[in-house]
This record gives C-alpha cells, sequence and structure tokens, in this order.
C-alpha cells in the first residue's frame, strides 16, 4: 500500500488516524508498522504521533485550529470560481492569453 499527501485530508480525518493510530500500538494490537500500512501514512509518523501521545497525552493528537488569515471568498463564492476556471479560459473574458495567472484572476 502506498502512502498519500495527508495535507489533502480534513483536519478533522487526520485527527481521528492519529488516535486511532496510536491506540492500535498502545493496546499492544498491532505493530507500527502494521499501524503504518494500514493508515497509508510513513512509519515515522506513527513514531511521532506516540512520542507526542507518551509526553503530553491524548490532547496533542487533536486537531489544532488553522492559523492564518480568512479566505477571501466564502465557500460558495470559490465553487463559482473553480468552475469558471475549470471551463473558461483568460480569452473569454478578452485577455490575449490562454493561461489562468493570479493577475487575471483578480
Amino acid at each position: 500500500m502506498k502512502t498519500f499527501d495527508a495535507r489533502t485530508l480534513a483536519h478533522d480525518t487526520l485527527e481521528y488516524i492519529r488516535i486511532q493510530a496510536v491506540t492500535a500500538v498502545q493496546n499492544g494490537k498491532y505493530r507500527i508498522r502494521e499501524v503504518a500500512k494500514i493508515f497509508g501514512v510513513h512509519r515515522a509518523s506513527v513514531y511521532r504521533w506516540l512520542k507526542l501521545f507518551r509526553k503530553h497525552g491524548m490532547d496533542a493528537l487533536k486537531e489544532k485550529p488553522v492559523l492564518g488569515r480568512k479566505p477571501a471568498l466564502d465557500d460558495r463564492q470559490q465553487k463559482i470560481l473553480t468552475l469558471w476556471l475549470a471551463i473558461l479560459t483568460p480569452l473569454d473574458f478578452g485577455f490575449e492569453s490562454i493561461l489562468w495567472t493570479i493577475e487575471i484572476i483578480k
């Protein structure tokens, strides 16, 4: 089984994976290598989660608030923009390029 880029998963999903993985190892049901394979993550991630758990408890594995600026567009606007970018080109708006750039999108 290949590993995947966990950054593509929702934060609550990642929290669930971390807690389940650590619980499986702590209960003695699975070894770290097996847990990594089951969840499709690198075994170094499982080691890191175990270290966090042993040092700070289960709360260390929980989802943390995401810091940073709020998006300029709400969810509805982002979906509409994504749709436009998929089906239209800058030529449709009078630009000379067929490639989307951040300046054209602005």
